[in-house]
């Protein structure tokens, strides 16, 4: 809800920011909270696909005083956004992924009931398709896939592949929808690659040596 009137109220540029500021807050949250630590390598691998993501953006993040809702919202998706993986990272292992799927989905679902209207009864029958192919890829498919990685992976090495969302989102308009990609997306992307592909090997070196 937050991200959704983040878009209204300012540039696309500016909620995909602020809302990919959650993954830092988290690291910072879940420090001071679940006692987390980071290490110099892990925290460098962070703040470079980081640096990776705004090279996606071009930097095109603009503050303006009459877009300050859309501010608000964005922060505020931020936070829900790092709540989100603070909060899973705090639940017991020995819940199955499917399990906290499912009561995330249903708690969510009653929390949206106060704010429906009577558009509910709107939608058209082809649109319910595309709501139930988006509530099943977006909702269910994508939470399940998140609680997984969240169950094994630190804050900060969650943030570090959550780059990957913004990489992934360009490489499909690219190949699929003939977007144009400037100079600087394209080493956007190969920072957010190579940054993913560094963070993977470490840990995988660091598994093998655990055994």
């Amino acid at each position: 809800m937050c991200y959704t009137n983040a878009v209204k109220n300012t540039s696309l540029s500016n909620a995909a920011f602020l809302l990919y500021l959650g993954p830092l807050i988290a690291i910072g949250i879940a420090a001071i909270l679940l006692k987390e630590k980071t290490s110099l390598l892990n925290g460098g691998l962070f703040f470079l696909t980081f640096f990776g993501f705004l090279f996606i953006l071009e930097f095109k993040v603009s503050f303006n005083v009459s877009e300050s809702e859309g501010y608000l919202w964005g922060f505020g998706s931020a936070m829900c956004y790092a709540l989100y993986i603070v909060f899973n990272r705090n639940i017991p292992d020995e819940i199955p992924a499917l399990t906290r799927s499912f009561y995330q989905l249903l708690f969510g679902a009653i929390t949206m009931l106060p704010f429906l209207d009577a558009s509910l009864f709107e939608v058209s029958m082809k649109d319910i398709y595309w709501l139930a192919a988006a509530g099943f890829f977006q909702g269910f498919l994508t939470l399940s896939l998140f609680v997984l990685a969240v169950k094994y992976l630190k804050a900060v090495e969650y943030g570090t592949i959550s780059y990957f969302d913004p990489l992934v989102a360009s490489l499909i308009g690219f190949f699929l929808y003939s977007e144009n990609l400037t100079s600087l997306q394209f080493v956007g992307c190969a920072i957010v690659l190579s940054g993913g592909i560094v963070h993977v090997i470490v840990a995988q070196n660091k598994l093998n040596r655990l055994q």
